[in-house]
């Protein structure tokens, strides 16, 4: 089965030379973010940890990395195949020989620092794509209750209001902090819109891209 690695995210605000965030709400990646409408984000927490995809054959599971160079080492495999054990009589029961792609975010100990600061290891999943298709988020959530999955969290109180509610949102918790790590969001449309290029209408915001100052 041929793996789909998971495109990059890009940046709500343009950077410059330095790679510094330009100020914000004037130079953005994108100019379609501006258009779309004030009640059209899913806004999810972002993760931060190792990207891994449960790829599923339609009868068994194989995993990956971000990327063909990523290695995982003997603990983290362990978990990964125990989950995959766990969770593939669900997946046999709801997708038996339907390859299914599941792109999470592998946190805990020695993971990235462990921002997060769990003492065991966790998936949380963030992307799901069925037949060359990327799922829309009602369709991620009930494919992963059909496995028994987590999804990253959805931020509905950031939603109403659009960007520069998003926007607005994530700079509160950039100037006061919060009691746990937050590293930011990520903001997809509702449903799914798409570029001339394929890619999905979308953008990622880090607590640490905005300016305090």
């Amino acid at each position: 089965m041929e793996i789909m690695y998971n495109p990059k995210c890009r940046t709500l605000f343009k950077r410059d030379e330095n790679f510094k965030v330009i100020p914000a709400m004037s130079e953005l990646t994108d100019p379609r973010f501006e258009h779309v409408a004030d009640h059209g984000w899913v806004v999810t927490k972002k993760m931060d940890g190792m990207s891994i995809i449960l790829a599923w054959d339609g009868r068994d599971f194989t995993f990956h990395g971000r990327s063909p160079k990523t290695n995982f080492n003997a603990s983290q495999l362990e978990f990964l195949s125990v989950i995959g054990q766990t969770i593939r009589p669900n997946m046999v029961d709801h997708f038996d020989e339907i390859p299914v792609h599941i792109y999470a975010e592998f946190v805990g100990p020695k993971i990235n620092g462990n921002k997060h600061g769990y003492n065991e290891y966790h998936l949380f999943v963030f992307d799901v794509r069925i037949g060359g298709f990327w799922l829309d988020w009602h369709n991620v959530e009930d494919v992963c209750q059909k496995a028994e999955l987590t999804t990253v969290r959805r931020i509905h109180e950031f939603e109403r209001g659009g960007l520069k509610k998003i926007y607005r949102e994530v700079e509160a918790l950039a100037r006061a902090g919060t009691s746990q790590y937050f590293e930011g969001v990520v903001c997809r449309t509702d449903p799914y819109f798409y570029t001339a290029q394929g890619d999905r209408v979308m953008f990622k915001l880090k607590l640490s891209d905005i300016n305090t100052a």
